[in-house]
């Protein structure tokens, strides 16, 4: 039904019938709607030609084992970190990454999510870059990077980075700034890292530094042998130092 005849017929219905046309013309309008709708969606196809590849020449079967069959250093460079390391890592967050197959598609390895996970975390590539180099969409990215960060963290952090939680430990550390640099009483070397970002939008002045660009701060606590004791990150740029520090789970801790 066109436009103008649908109008043609609105004007010839009686005054009290036109509600009843108005109701027939707007139908019609939806229908040819979700008709068009389908048709669009009909057309779309369920993974893009490329990612369809990855199980054939995604970089498990060509770029990570080249890499490996040469001296290990490229490996190291690409992942920064050797393959003893990679797997150690991988064996211990394997269970809280991984995927199980569906009927429809082959999920992707806990080895490839770790690799893309970490291959982010040292280049800084947006998720689409990677897509392209790994063949898993960008989307699927965006969700699985954090993922695997919260499951490295929540392995690693009381191996590697446990906060001192008792007067005796705070004392160790205080007594090694001491042996080591000659500096009593202290419990550790406290300071920030700008970390520049994008502003999200409508984000104003709240991300913006005293340097004149937009950040969020890594606060970070480390012993007298440099190994981080604690770390907080993701406060406004545009706060001070002291005020970063207050706001800190660190300062309620009322040790330091």
């Amino acid at each position: 039904m066109s436009s103008s005849y649908s109008l043609e017929i609105l004007k010839m219905a009686p005054s009290k019938n036109k509600r009843a046309a108005v109701a027939l013309i707007l139908l019609n309008i939806l229908k040819k709607r979700r008709e068009k709708k389908k048709v669009t969606q009909n057309r779309s196809i369920w993974v893009k030609p490329h990612l369809q590849e990855r199980h054939r020449v995604g970089i498990e079967q060509t770029l990570l084992t080249d890499l490996l069959a040469q001296d290990g250093n490229d490996f190291k460079n690409f992942m920064r970190m050797d393959y003893d390391t990679f797997m150690m890592l991988q064996d211990k967050v394997r269970l809280d990454i991984e995927k199980q197959d569906t009927y429809l598609r082959s999920s992707i390895s806990s080895e490839l999510r770790l690799a893309i996970t970490l291959r982010f975390l040292a280049t800084g590539d947006s998720y689409r870059s990677l897509e392209y180099l790994t063949r898993v969409s960008a989307s699927t990215i965006s969700l699985l990077v954090p993922h695997v960060c919260q499951a490295v963290y929540s392995h690693l952090q009381p191996e590697y980075m446990k906060v001192p939680c008792t007067e005796d430990d705070w004392k160790k550390i205080a007594d090694e700034f001491r042996n080591k640099w000659n500096f009593p009483n202290a419990t550790g070397a406290i300071d920030g890292k700008h970390i520049e970002i994008e502003a999200p939008p409508n984000a104003g002045s709240y991300y913006f530094n005293y340097k004149g660009r937009h950040s969020i701060v890594l606060l970070a606590l480390a012993d007298a042998e440099c190994n981080f004791l604690y770390i907080d990150v993701g406060c406004n740029g545009r706060m001070s130092d002291g005020g970063i520090f207050k706001n800190s789970t660190l300062y309620r801790l009322k040790i330091i």
